[in-house]
């Protein structure tokens, strides 16, 4: 498992802020924040990697949505630990094929996909939460 805390020191500490905020709204054990956290660095090293449009779920969106609020830190955690800018490409709604390619590979590369973080598609994807948000993520490839 990937841990935001094994990264190079900026970076966990930008991340660290970025999740601490995120992890107060949302009412998070430390725990949660912890797992938050990674489960963020996967998803953005998985858009780094991707051809393809890849969608957060709705939890990992707002921590994406906090750290790009923080443009130097973002823009530096990208190049440095990720290879390559994870630029931001909204949609006007979900993607539910992008919100599957990501769980796929999540589970590909990772191992187990954390349900807390990363719920399975329902039947209803006119919500966020059935088919994750309604952002998606592209490189510059």
């Amino acid at each position: 498992m990937i841990s935001f805390h094994q990264l190079p020191m900026p970076a966990a500490k930008s991340l660290n802020r970025v999740v601490d905020r995120v992890a107060r709204r949302r009412s998070f054990s430390s725990d949660e924040s912890d797992r938050a956290g990674s489960e963020l660095v996967k998803f953005l090293y998985l858009c780094a990697e991707s051809d393809l449009p890849l969608a957060p779920s709705e939890v990992i969106d707002d921590l994406w949505h906090e750290f790009i609020l923080h443009t130097q830190e973002y823009a530096e955690f990208c190049q440095t630990t990720l290879g390559a800018f994870v630029h931001h490409v909204p949609s006007s709604t979900p993607d539910p094929s992008s919100y599957n390619r990501t769980l796929e590979r999540i589970n590909v590369r990772f191992g187990m996909v954390d349900e807390r973080f990363w719920p399975s598609v329902g039947t209803n994807c006119d919500s966020d939460s059935g088919c994750g948000s309604k952002c998606q993520s592209c490189t510059d490839k």
